[in-house]
Parts: C-alpha cells; sequence; structure tokens
C-alpha cells in the first residue's frame, strides 16, 4: 500500500475543514431562518411581504410564493440550496419592521390605521388630502378601507390589503399639521400661478428675433439621420441660433436641439439629484401642492417621468417601477 506524502498530508484535511465549515455555516442559517420565520409567523404578515423582500434580491413572485414562508412552522433544512435567499427574505422583513410595535399583528395595525383614518374625517380633513398624505390615490385608501373593515368582521372572501399598516401610519403621524401647512403654502403660492399666454405679435414694442430653422429636434427625440435614441446623443457646442448641437455617437449627424419651449435648467444634459425625486402620490418637494395639481411632463433619458407642479413650475421627477424579477 503507497504511503502518503507527509508534505501534501495537508491537502485533504484543508478540503474537509472547508467542506465541514460551509454544512456549519449552512446549518447556522438554517436555524436562525427558523427562529425569525417564528418570529415573523406571530405577527400574522400577509404574502406580500415576502413577495416583496424577494423582489427586491430579484426573486420572482412566484417562486417566492411557492415558499410559503409566512406559515408556522415552516420547514427549513441546511441541505435547502435556497436556505440563503430565504434567510436573507426573513432579514430583510424584520428589519423593515424593526421600528415598529414588536407584539402588534397586522390585523392589529391595520385596525389602528383605520381608527386613524376615521379620526382624520372627524376633525374635517377630506378623503383626498389623507389620500395624499398617505402617498396613494383616492381610490386605492377607499379599497384599502373596505378590505381592512371586511377583514376585521371575519369575511373569509375578503382579499388581504397590499400596504403595510405600519409604514401608513407613519405618515400619517403629524398629518393635521402637515395638510394645514400645506394649504396655507398654497395660498402663498396662489399669486405665483403661472399664466400660459401667447404673444402679442401686433405689439409694436415687441423685438422678434429672426425665426429658428427647422432642422431641429426637442429634449429626448431621437437622431434626426439614423434614429438612434436621445441617450446616444451628446452636446458639442452651439450653433448661429445659440441652440446647443447634440452630436450623435452612432452616425456622428449634428442635431440642433430647440429649446424654446423647455426650461434651460432641465434639459436632462446631467443626472438630476436625490433632491428631485418624489414618491408616486406625493406632493410637490417645493410648494407642496398636492399630487392632482402635478402634471405628466415628459420621461427623462434614465426612464424617470418628470411631473410639472402647475403651482410653482418646479420640476418633480419618480423613479421608474422595479422590473419583473427572476425565477428560480
Amino acid at each position: 500500500m503507497l504511503q502518503r506524502d507527509p508534505q501534501n498530508s495537508l491537502q485533504p484535511s484543508l478540503f474537509e475543514m472547508a467542506y465541514e465549515l460551509r454544512q456549519h455555516v449552512r446549518h447556522t442559517m438554517a436555524e436562525q431562518a427558523g427562529s425569525m420565520a417564528r418570529a415573523l409567523a406571530r405577527r400574522e404578515l400577509p404574502t406580500f411581504y415576502f413577495v416583496e423582500a424577494g423582489e427586491d434580491l430579484e426573486i420572482s413572485a412566484k417562486t417566492v410564493r411557492g415558499w410559503n414562508l409566512n406559515q408556522w412552522p415552516v420547514t427549513l433544512h441546511p441541505s435547502d440550496h435556497n436556505i440563503v435567499l430565504k434567510n436573507a427574505i426573513f432579514t430583510k422583513i424584520l428589519a423593515r419592521l424593526d421600528n415598529y410595535p414588536p407584539d402588534e399583528t397586522y390585523r392589529e395595525a391595520t385596525g389602528r390605521l383605520l381608527r386613524r383614518i376615521d379620526q382624520l374625517l372627524a376633525r374635517g380633513f377630506t378623503k383626498n388630502q389623507i389620500a395624499q398624505q398617505m402617498r396613494m390615490s383616492f381610490r386605492t385608501m377607499k379599497d384599502l378601507q373596505e378590505r381592512g373593515r371586511s377583514a376585521g368582521r371575519g369575511d373569509e372572501n375578503t382579499k388581504t390589503p397590499n400596504h403595510c399598516p405600519w409604514r401608513l401610519l407613519a405618515r400619517l403621524e403629524g398629518a393635521e399639521e402637515q395638510i394645514t401647512r400645506q394649504k396655507e403654502r398654497q395660498k402663498e403660492m396662489q399669486a405665483l400661478r403661472i399664466l400660459h399666454e401667447g404673444l402679442d405679435y401686433g405689439d409694436p414694442d415687441l423685438d422678434l428675433d429672426l425665426p429658428f430653422p427647422d432642422d431641429f429636434i426637442r429634449v429626448g427625440s431621437p437622431c434626426r439621420k439614423c434614429g438612434a435614441g436621445w441617450p446616444n446623443l451628446r452636446e458639442d457646442g452651439r450653433d448661429g441660433w445659440d441652440r446647443p448641437v447634440m452630436v450623435c455617437m452612432q452616425c456622428g449627424a449634428e442635431n440642433p436641439l430647440d429649446l424654446s419651449a423647455e426650461d434651460p435648467d432641465e434639459v436632462d444634459f446631467e443626472e438630476p439629484g436625490e433632491e428631485e425625486f418624489i414618491e408616486r402620490y406625493a406632493p410637490c418637494r417645493n410648494c407642496e401642492a398636492y399630487w392632482h395639481h402635478l402634471q405628466n411632463d415628459r420621461v427623462d433619458r434614465w426612464n424617470n417621468t418628470v411631473y410639472l407642479c402647475l403651482s410653482c413650475a418646479t420640476i418633480n421627477r419618480v423613479r421608474p417601477k422595479k422590473s419583473r424579477a427572476r425565477s428560480l
């Protein structure tokens, strides 16, 4: 029988140690996942919490629903090749709920949310004002109320709302002061409201410049020659009419950019800052006008939706919705 070379005798043991370490990690993850699943089970969370956490990890909703992670007891084995992802889902949900009452169930929080809405209504605030404060449409809030009350009565066929009551309660904290301040700001901004009026070309004091040529594009338009999209265009100087010239990186064609209908400070040349973004259904970031005062203006080159406030003309951007996650 051949003897093992003493110099090479350490190699198998290192492989064995690495294997044992991986097994120990997976056992530990399974134990931690079981503990977190038990803690979350007490809160009686609906499936959408697990689906949203899975989407953040690029896991499809169908896959997450198939795992039944909101049930208890849940079977978690170290040999499960998805144990790392399941552990991550539990961790994300626990982190999401960390600042909320630890012993309150989803049903109890929903009941507290409905009572808070009724309290604001009794104090004279409109349903639209409350819905805007919650960053949702009026119809969505109405549906949430109907589903929540039906679930509270024990109706088995009622679908569970897919909104986090703790997050909505946080948005309604101090709502009385915030809604009142928004109403006051709207009165202040009323005098600054923009009036869109055409030019009086019969005015003899109006000094008109030479008309622009018709060889131009608008912000967001493709190349005039090859049709390449707006992200393929780069600014390269100005022409005789002081228009920015966008050079196509695909075909080299020059595209004069007409800014006559654009805000010179908002032509999407540079990536917007974080301060320009708001949540969908949130008020204007400048004057706090409600969502219905914001007009959908365009989609910028980063696929953000640009909303123009009709009260103060401030640009507000909303990020695109997340793409669909992958299936495992």
